[in-house]
């Protein structure tokens, strides 16, 4: 059993290790959204990219943010921010709005989640 655990925490270890990446493509006249990681799981101190094709963008967090800012934004179509070393665990979601063609569409759907780093299982 102890070895199982192991392996879990490993894997958990690993997998927290990945770059954190949420694309977000809008489609078609009435601005269709389309994420690649609408729903992104993250520890504190991690950090987070976003990268939109259509180039100038802005997330916006509702009540509270994991970042320290609550609007973040970017004309060249990425933003990069760090979860901050105190952010409570937990849903975080937000609004995106993308401008194209001097027109803003805006979607409400994607979110982060913060969770509280694995606990390492102890020596045997």
């Amino acid at each position: 059993m102890s070895e199982l655990r192991e392996l879990v925490f490993g894997l958990r270890e690993l997998v927290a290790e990945l770059p954190r990446l949420v694309s977000i493509i809008m489609t078609g006249e009435r601005g269709n959204f389309t994420y690649a990681q609408a729903t992104l799981y993250a520890h504190r101190g991690d950090p987070i990219t976003w990268h939109c094709p259509q180039g100038e963008f802005a997330i916006h967090f509702r009540g509270r943010t994991p970042f320290g800012l609550v609007l973040l934004q970017s004309v060249e179509g990425h933003i990069h921010a760090t979860v901050t070393a105190d952010a409570a665990p937990g849903a975080y979601p937000y609004v995106v709005a993308v401008c194209v063609n001097g027109r803003v569409v805006i979607d409400a759907c994607p979110e982060i989640i913060v969770e509280v780093p694995p606990t390492p299982p102890p020596d045997q």
